[in-house]
């Protein structure tokens, strides 16, 4: 009998003993800051793996650091309110796009672990970065067609000396080209003002 008492002991001490390995694997691999994290590099290539799907850890980079948002709420499943995904270069979001209430100017990022360090190729050094708004020219079939200045909140009508862009595979137009610029500059605060309005219809 108390060999099967001791048996049953070590068993369960070998259980208690898998259970925590595991769940220290587990925080090591999601969100667990590694001290050596600067020593670990990530091209844009190898970011792309890591993008919280099919039990891979979500990195994120910002500003040329990787960091692991695997417990992150917001970022559950690799996924950022179904606008922004894991495994990517989000320098230019964050710092455009980001509420600064939320974000307070960057300093949410110390309390996420690092992961590594994002280094580009020479090939992704050398290729420009796409902008995601398009030079748009209105055609003679748009002449005359009342359109909205997301910019000075003004109705005109379209002509040919009205500038446009595309964003998105919507186009938008404008009144006069400093409120082309001013949308190049931050298209995201125009665009997600016109969406909200298209839902209210």
């Amino acid at each position: 009998m108390k060999k099967i008492i001791l048996v049953f002991q070590i068993l369960l001490g070998l259980s208690m003993f898998g259970s925590a390995w595991a769940d220290s694997e587990h925080k090591h691999h999601h969100g667990k800051e590694n001290p050596d994290w600067k020593n670990r590099t990530f091209t844009l290539e190898e970011l792309k793996k890591y993008d919280g799907k099919n039990n891979m850890p979500a990195y994120v980079a910002v500003n040329g650091v990787v960091y692991d948002v695997s417990q992150v709420k917001p970022w559950k499943g690799g996924e950022h309110k179904n606008r922004h995904s894991a495994g990517a270069d989000l320098t230019d979001m964050f710092m455009k796009e980001a509420p600064k209430k939320i974000h307070i100017d960057g300093k949410v990022l110390e309390r996420i672990p690092k992961a590594g360090l994002l280094v580009k190729t020479k090939i992704e050094s050398k290729v420009p970065a796409k902008s995601p708004v398009e030079d748009y020219v209105p055609p003679e079939s748009e002449f005359g067609k009342e359109v909205f200045c997301r910019v000075r909140k003004t109705k005109f009508k379209v002509s040919e000396k009205t500038k446009a862009v595309k964003y998105k595979g919507k186009a938008y137009y404008f009144c006069c080209p400093s409120c082309i610029e001013e949308f190049k500059k931050n298209p995201e605060k125009y665009a997600i003002k016109e969406t909200k309005k298209e839902i209210k219809k």
